[in-house]
Parts: structure tokens; sequence; C-alpha cells
């Protein structure tokens, strides 16, 4: 037999993440290293996911958000959800943004998810 995760371990998983997250953060982690880009966040703004958007297919939705600050010019390649201690929760790869510090920036709605154990 095969392993096997219950969806509603998932979900569980899904909800804590949407309860902690306090941060929307963009970080650069093109050296692989996202716990330590996370450490210095590009970008971030308040941010409380709805948990009531974890999708039939066990997917977490967050909200677009709009004129998020930029305190450093460079290359975002992630976009994630930290704590209010700016513990990183998730994060995603997103499509290369260049950052201007003192500016802003939009990004459209993304999710997470949480696979089963392979």
């Amino acid at each position: 037999m095969g392993n096997f995760v219950h969806p509603d371990v998932l979900r569980q998983s899904l909800l804590a993440i949407a309860s902690a997250a306090k941060r929307l953060i963009l970080i650069n982690a093109g050296n692989g290293d996202v716990a330590t880009a996370a450490r210095r966040p590009l970008a971030r703004m308040a941010v409380t996911p709805d948990a009531t958007l974890i999708d039939e297919q066990g997917r977490l939705t967050i909200a677009a958000a709009e004129d998020v600050p930029v305190a450093f010019s460079e290359i975002a390649t992630h976009v994630g959800l930290a704590d209010q201690d700016d513990r990183l929760l998730c994060t995603v790869q997103c499509q290369p943004l260049q950052l201007i510090a003192g500016g802003t920036v939009t990004l459209s709605q993304w999710s997470i998810g949480i696979a089963g154990i392979d």
C-alpha cells in the first residue's frame, strides 16, 4: 500500500497558515535559500488571508494586493506569508519582479497548496 495523508490533515495545515499569516512578503531567493532571504523582505504589507478561500483541491487563495511598499531595489523571485514575528510560513515562486526602493508593487491573486506524501 502506498503512503496516505487524509485531505482533512492537509486542509488543517492550510488553516494554520491562514490563521497565523500576518504579512505578505516578496523576497529574492534566487540562490535557493528561502529562509535567509525571508529575513530581509524586499517588500511587505499586512495581510489577513481568508480561510474560507480554501478550495476543494486543497489550495488557499491569497487575494490580490495593491500598493505593497518596496523597501529594497532588487528582483523578487518568491511571494510568501509570514507571521507576526516575521517567521516564514510559506512561499511560492513568482515571475521575477524588478522592485525599486521607495516604490510600490501590485500583486495578482495567488494560491498555495500542500501536496500529499510521495
